[in-house]
């Protein structure tokens, strides 16, 4: 994937990564008139980046395609839980980790734990929690919801883990969903 190109003095080299790879090449290239005495040598670093989904596919799954088992809605390690979920939490997908979520009472209130990845949270991705007291679609709200970070857990290297308290409600139920967006 290496094209040379130009004429006389005026020459240039292309290079074009290999699909769906991210990493860094150096690559030499002598140039000589095949007199060993008249040759010139360059040498320059071509590094390939992606986006940070694409870096975390690549490094879970040694691609960066959304497709196969990288893709966003395979469950690489069969435990339930979509790629696209494991990223977004900060999960290894090829570990057999299930997200953990407690919901607690405390007072007037309801205490929801979570965590998001922090991969996820550099590429953009925003998460919220919502509440409702009856799964219609038009009832989910966002009122009286406060997510701060959570004192009694420490985050990870991958992981940011986070407290959010909202209203308990007066049915005597109340169900706390947890959306997170790609941007």
């Amino acid at each position: 994937n290496i094209v040379f190109g130009g004429s006389g003095v005026n020459r240039n080299v292309t290079v074009t990564p290999a699909a769906n790879q991210l990493g860094t090449s150096t690559i030499r290239v002598t140039v000589s008139d095949g007199d060993e005495e008249l040759a010139v040598t360059a040498t320059f670093v071509v590094t390939v980046t992606g986006s940070v989904q694409e870096t975390w596919r690549f490094t879970h799954f040694g691609s960066t395609a959304n497709g196969g088992e990288g893709a966003d809605e395979s469950d690489a390690n069969h435990d339930g839980e979509n790629n696209l979920l494991e990223f977004a939490t900060g999960q290894d997908p090829n570990a057999s980790t299930r997200l953990i979520t407690p919901l607690e009472h405390a007072g007037s209130n309801l205490v929801f734990r979570y965590s998001r990845g922090k991969r996820a949270l550099a590429g953009g991705m925003s998460f919220q929690v919502k509440w409702s007291d009856t799964l219609a679609p038009a009832s989910w709200s966002a009122a009286g919801v406060v997510d701060v970070p959570d004192p009694g857990i420490p985050d990870t290297a991958e992981q940011e883990f986070r407290k959010v308290t909202l209203p308990a409600g007066t049915g005597g139920r109340r169900f706390v969903h947890l959306t997170f967006t790609d941007p």
